[in-house]
């Protein structure tokens, strides 16, 4: 083995060397001094040697290597401190190039995921495109074939119009045939008798189907009365009378009147006096309802109704047939209806 002395003012190494028969000889050389250090060596020697025996002389080579060995130990301390540390070095920096290569190998990683990623995100623009690229002609299309629609519609609608014109037409057409085709009652109210008598006819009328078709009676209602006004109360018409005609009217190209039963209305001296005055009124109402061919349902019940007023004028009456020349001419004239139809 090989100690390293390193001592100030030494410039040499000593070898330990071994004998052949295992024991061990140490073969001191004199080492090449610097003159100071020896002189400061035996100084130390003195001043250590003197404080305990000033009579006694100290040897300087014994005094020099005690304290290279010291200085020896130190140093291989020191040197086995250096070679720790340097060791702990060097496995930090192994442990900081593991760490590197490690992240290196990780950055590597996530820069082929990175890759990946970018890949699939041109791919999704690229599809995205794509996708955008067919929407917009898809739009297209639809554009051109909506407009198409929008022609087809507005002829429909045309279509559907005109359509409707002939429909019109050939309702006005059909109303105006079955108008024609159906029964049309026609009241004739004969002249009014003012008289006393309880057995004198009041009233005579006619009823005249001039439709082509028959009239089929549902009912048939009317009244005879006397009131203070010109306009009848409109309660009157919840109190008419049934009248006594035939069911079925008779229409043809030649109509008959149907004699209505005539009414009988006793009116005394003091109402046949305020009637001439025009203080009071004499009304007659009749509301007639029927079907006919044509009926489909209860909204196409067809009414006939009058609403009269024997209404004498200032005049006197000619002299004519039937007529009494010192009388005033008098006549049935239309009044307001309070018959609801």
């Amino acid at each position: 083995m090989l100690a390293l002395a390193m001592v100030p003012g030494v410039a040499q190494i000593t070898p330990l060397s071994h004998s052949s028969k295992g024991t061990t000889k140490q073969t001191n050389s004199v080492p090449v001094q610097d003159p100071s250090a020896a002189d400061k060596t035996k100084e130390v020697a003195q001043q250590n040697t003197g404080s305990q025996n000033p009579h006694l002389i100290p040897n300087p080579d014994k005094a020099i290597n005690g304290e290279d060995l010291r200085i020896q130990r130190k140093v291989a301390d020191f040197t086995l401190l250096l070679v720790i540390v340097g060791l702990l070095q060097a496995l930090a920096l192994l442990g900081t190039l593991w760490i590197a290569m490690r992240q290196a190998d990780l950055m590597r990683v996530h820069a082929g995921h990175l890759d990946k990623l970018a890949d699939a995100a041109e791919n999704n623009a690229n599809a995205a495109s794509l996708s955008a690229a067919t929407i917009e002609r898809q739009a297209g299309i639809m554009d051109s074939q909506l407009k198409t629609m929008q022609g087809q519609l507005d002829t429909t609608m045309n279509q559907l119009a005109e359509m409707e014109k002939q429909t019109r037409a050939l309702e006005r057409s059909v109303q105006f045939v079955v108008n024609k085709e159906r029964p049309h009652l026609s009241f004739e109210v004969g002249e009014l008798v003012l008289t006393t008598s309880p057995f004198k006819h009041a009233l005579e009328s006619t009823l005249t189907n001039y439709g082509p078709t028959d009239a089929f009676i549902i009912s048939a209602k009317d009244r005879l009365f006397v009131a203070d006004s010109e306009i009848p109360d409109p309660d009157i018409a919840d109190h008419l009378h049934e009248m006594s005609i035939p069911k079925i009217i008779r229409g043809g190209s030649e109509p008959l009147g149907v004699k209505v039963s005539p009414i009988i209305f006793q009116f005394d001296d003091a109402q046949i006096t305020k009637i001439k005055n025009r203080t009071q009124f004499a009304h007659y109402l009749a509301v007639i309802k029927y079907k006919d061919v044509f009926f489909t349902d209860d909204n196409d019940i067809r009414v006939t109704s009058i609403s009269k007023v024997w209404r004498i004028t200032d005049l006197k009456n000619l002299p004519l047939s039937g007529l009494k020349r010192d009388e005033f001419f008098a006549y049935w004239a239309d009044s307001s209806s309070p018959i609801s139809t």
